[in-house]
């Protein structure tokens, strides 16, 4: 729940999906303080006919998202702060959306990826978050290497769930 006067200023960003990402980055970094109920109080639901299930081509859009939301943490003055817990969480926002497309939609997600985190000196990050979240893991095997492998590495893992 949210006070108006707290949110008045915020905004969603228009035309693209995944909108409430920079929402809530605002919120939480604007915060005096922040509680945890254990209580579920807020669900996401996938209908047919949501925009999220029907998204396809415009799961692209967490790309434009995610830098979105890394300028809302640089303006705050906090980005060096939470610099590798935002990395982690738009790395894998990313490659879900991308193994949740297909068909060209697919590649083209891939050819980001690699373009937007394929060239990342980790060296500057928090290497023991990254290890123990596996994303720098899964980043290594499959952002150096070609779209047909990407495939095989996607067939990999759906072959373990």
């Amino acid at each position: 729940m949210y006070k108006k006067s707290f949110i008045k200023d915020f905004s969603f960003p228009e035309g693209l999906i995944f909108e409430d990402i920079p929402f809530f980055a605002q919120c939480w970094l604007n915060a005096e303080k922040i509680s945890y109920d254990l209580e579920p109080l807020y669900f996401y639901r996938k209908s047919s006919s949501s925009i999220i299930t029907n998204a396809g081509k415009n799961f692209i859009d967490i790309f434009e998202i995610n830098k979105i939301t890394s300028k809302i943490f640089e303006a705050s003055g906090k980005f060096e702060k939470y610099r590798t817990i935002l990395l982690v969480s738009q790395m894998e926002s990313s490659l879900v959306r991308t193994l949740e497309t297909s068909g060209s939609t697919k590649r083209e997600m891939f050819n980001l990826l690699q373009k937007t985190y394929g060239n990342i000196d980790f060296s500057q990050y928090d290497m023991n978050i990254l290890k123990r979240k596996n994303i720098y893991y899964a980043y290594q095997t499959i952002l150096n290497k070609s779209y047909r492998d990407f495939r095989h590495f996607e067939t990999h893992l759906k072959g373990r769930a």
